[in-house]
């Protein structure tokens, strides 16, 4: 996980590998972040993100609720076919914007 830019109304964060439950603590680390920002919105890069779980959509709605708190958004960006998938599935794609 890098965080790649920061504005004062969005953070670019670029996430990659699998985003499964072995990864908790650090994506809940990305969480913490986000939380502790006054970022509104989250451009979420997923470009070399190959699969994600059940943990990985928990911290994908943990950014989306902080962020909606805000007034802002989750933006997903280069959403492989199998992330968009596993989002699809759930009825989660529909959710996030992208881009």
């Amino acid at each position: 996980m890098t965080i790649d830019q920061r504005t004062e109304r969005t953070t670019t964060v670029v996430l990659g590998g699998e985003l499964v439950f072995e990864r908790q603590a650090e994506l809940d680390a990305v969480v913490q972040d986000f939380r502790e920002s006054d970022a509104s919105s989250l451009l979420l890069d997923l470009s070399q993100v190959s699969f994600l779980d059940s943990t990985g959509l928990r911290i994908l709605f943990s950014l989306m609720a902080i962020a909606e708190q805000r007034g802002g958004r989750v933006t997903l960006s280069g959403v492989s076919p199998t992330v968009a998938r596993t989002l699809d599935l759930v009825g989660a794609f529909t959710l996030f914007e992208t881009g």
